[in-house]
């Protein structure tokens, strides 16, 4: 009798770690599916990293829906802007059409330099702690400009909230009308990004930008699970 419980025992321990590579074995062949097809990070030159959360995950796709998708890019470019450490983040993705996501968050960052590239005017920006500045001359003197950066939509839109010249406060009424005409209205588009998605939120820390974009019902494009 004993042995007969432990052949029991032994046979269906057997189908758990059969079944759990089973599993497995199909969640890696989708991440590989979604990561050459899915174009929910937009201006990536290589296939995005891609994590399937939830388990079991053949019960997720046999309801039609994966609970967690995370992709991963170490680049992307969006509008000219290059942005690094780039992770979206989705929910609710469905398996068969229209392949959306129900709920999509991006997060990446971006510096200075980058921010340089596409912006109208001429500006030498850098991070000062955790303040992005633009340098320039007036008179002679170096002047800096405090600037502040925040999500508009599918645009960052830079509004500037002070002057220093020569490492003193000065008002926009001491300052040439020719300059702050430039400073007026500065912003810069990212309408690069997915459908659906707009930016929430911008923070300058760590010597750089971080962007928070969000959205629902997120087109996936062509991928088609299995």
């Amino acid at each position: 009798m004993r042995r007969r419980v432990v052949w029991i025992v032994a046979g269906v321990a057997a189908l758990v770690v059969g079944a759990a590579v089973v599993d497995s074995l199909v969640r890696m062949q989708t991440e590989d599916r979604i990561a050459s097809e899915v174009t929910a990070i937009p201006g990536i030159e290589t296939e995005p990293g891609v994590t399937i959360g939830g388990f079991p995950f053949l019960t997720q796709l046999a309801a039609g829906s994966l609970q967690r998708v995370r992709l991963t890019a170490p680049t992307a470019t969006v509008e000219g802007l290059l942005l690094e450490d780039v992770v979206v983040e989705l929910t609710g993705v469905l398996t068969e059409e229209p392949y959306t996501a129900s709920d999509a968050t991006m997060t990446a960052r971006t510096t200075a330099d980058a921010v340089e590239e596409v912006l109208t005017v001429e500006l030498d920006l850098e991070v000062r702690d955790d303040v992005l500045v633009a340098t320039t001359d007036v008179l002679g003197l170096p002047l800096d400009v405090v600037l502040l950066p925040q999500a508009a939509g599918r645009d960052v839109q830079v509004d500037v909230t002070g002057f220093r010249l020569a490492g003193l406060g000065v008002s926009a009424d001491a300052l040439p009308a020719d300059l702050m005409a430039t400073l007026q209205g500065l912003r810069f588009s990212l309408d690069g990004l997915p459908v659906g998605m707009t930016l929430t939120e911008v923070e300058v820390a760590d010597g750089a930008l971080s962007l928070r974009a969000e959205g629902a019902d997120l087109d996936l494009a062509t991928v088609a699970l299995p």
